[in-house]
Parts: structure tokens; C-alpha cells; sequence
């Protein structure tokens, strides 16, 4: 029998809330891989791509992640353990997130402190505006080697953007093939 045979067999899937995607019972959330200069208890990439092998190997075949944690550090691990692992694309489900800022250097934490990121030249970089879901999604695809996620998430609710220009945003993120 084949990994995949297996991997089928191992995990139920169910659908995710009313869509029509269906994700492994088990979700593997890679908050925790990426830089411990991000905060201490943070995976490196050697370990994080062991963990992400024993999941897929156990059946998991749904995997979140989300641009700010260890500022995309965890996304290009995940798209490095992909390619490295030869995981079948279209076998697996990737999810990641967008909202706030992917701070220059690892241990850069700027996530919900706006006007920190606005004061030292992070303009524009967070939240759900059309502008910054566009660039965030096109970034998060480059660590993540892909050319599409099967779920992009809202991290959070912003209540300095319309909330009309965020679904439209996310309705032309799908539209283009993101």
C-alpha cells in the first residue's frame, strides 16, 4: 500500500464550515516553526520540517500558517518542507492568514501594535485593506513556493477598513488565482 493509500485511510476529512473544501480532521498549525529570535519557544526549520513529515505521514494533510508568525518565517519552512518532501499538491490543503505586519528581521514582533509599524516606515503593511491583502498574499506565495493557497484567512477584524473593500479584496485574491 502507498503513502497516499494510506494517508487517505488513515484521517477522516470533514468540510470546512459551509464551503465546499474538505480538510484533514487534524489540522497541523505551524505558529511554533520558524525562528526563536520571534519568541523562544519557536521550532527551527530542521525540526519544523521533521514535524511537518510525521503529520503528513500520520494522515494530515491540512496545514496553517499564517504570514506574521515568525515574520513568514513559518510559511517558507512549510513551502521549503513541500518541495524538500515532495508532498503532493494537490493532496494537501494550505491555509495561511493575513492582517499584520511581517517584521525586516526575525526577531521583530510588531503584531497588533499599528502605530509602532506606522512610526518606523510600515505604512500600509497591515491590516485588510485591498492594498495590503494583495501585497501580503503575493508575499506569502513567494516563502511558500506556491502558486495558490487553498485558504487565506483574515487574522483578525480591521476596523479601520470598510469592510466592503476587504470582501471585495478576497473576492479578486480568488478571482486572480490566488
Amino acid at each position: 500500500m502507498s503513502t497516499t493509500e494510506t494517508n487517505k485511510k488513515a484521517m477522516p476529512y470533514v468540510r470546512l464550515g459551509k464551503s465546499g473544501l474538505k480538510v484533514s480532521r487534524v489540522i497541523l498549525g505551524l505558529m511554533s516553526y520558524g525562528n526563536d529570535e520571534w519568541a523562544k519557544w519557536v521550532l527551527n526549520e530542521e525540526e519544523g520540517i521533521k514535524h511537518i513529515k510525521a503529520a503528513y505521514d500520520a494522515g494530515i494533510q491540512t496545514f496553517d500558517t499564517a504570514n506574521v508568525y515568525s515574520n513568514g518565517e513559518s510559511e517558507r519552512i512549510l513551502g521549503k518542507a513541500i518541495k524538500q518532501l515532495k508532498l503532493p499538491r494537490d493532496e494537501i490543503v494550505v491555509m495561511t492568514k493575513v492582517y499584520g505586519v511581517v517584521g525586516r528581521t526575525p526577531g521583530e514582533r510588531l503584531f497588533g501594535d499599528n502605530d509602532k509599524a506606522d512610526a518606523i516606515g510600515y505604512v500600509n503593511q497591515y491590516g485588510l485593506s485591498r492594498k495590503h491583502i494583495f501585497e501580503s498574499i503575493k508575499h506569502s506565495l513567494e516563502r511558500l513556493q506556491l502558486d495558490y493557497v487553498d485558504l487565506l484567512q483574515c487574522h483578525r477584524f480591521d476596523y479601520d477598513t470598510p469592510i466592503e473593500e476587504t470582501m471585495q479584496a478576497l473576492h479578486d485574491v480568488v478571482q486572480a488565482g490566488y
